[in-house]
């Protein structure tokens, strides 16, 4: 089985392909060949880049990843925020963009995932954001989807 974790930082699996800053996901097609993933994890990764970026790194997701395989996005959402804490999550930790659910939801529809496979889940044991800002705090600016490639 193929895991690969894009923007890993600390959060290295066991059993899993980590990348962080050794893969460049600014420069596209990246490196690795279509139908090769069974799963694809990236966390509070994806916000740092413009929503046409994240949809292009989608699109390389969905390609990357073997029919029936399943990509992971955990982000933080502004739509469940304060105005200081949304403002932070915008402005102080270099994001590209400011996602809803509901522009995430489409993105991955855009990307060619089917709706009906596109869904949200908890936190899993892989997740590893909320160690650093603790439960509370990711719960509440965290979602967490899932898209499978059929």
């Amino acid at each position: 089985m193929i895991l690969l974790q894009f923007g890993c930082g600390s959060n290295r699996l066991d059993g899993w392909q980590n990348y962080d800053a050794d893969l460049e996901l600014n420069n596209l097609p990246l490196p690795f060949p279509n139908d090769h993933a069974d799963v694809i994890f990236g966390e509070h990764i994806f916000e740092h880049f413009s929503p046409s970026h994240f949809l292009r790194l989608m699109d390389e997701c969905r390609r990357i990843l073997k029919p029936g395989g399943t990509l992971r996005v955990c982000m933080p959402v502004i739509e469940r925020l304060g105005v200081e804490h949304g403002r932070d999550i915008s402005f102080g930790h270099g994001h590209g963009g400011i996602y809803t659910e509901t522009s995430i939801f489409h993105i991955l529809r855009l990307a060619g995932f089917d709706m009906e496979k596109i869904i949200k889940t908890g936190r899993k044991e892989i997740d590893g954001h909320w160690r650093a800002i603790g439960t509370a705090k990711d719960d509440l600016e965290t979602l967490r989807m899932e898209a499978q490639k059929f």
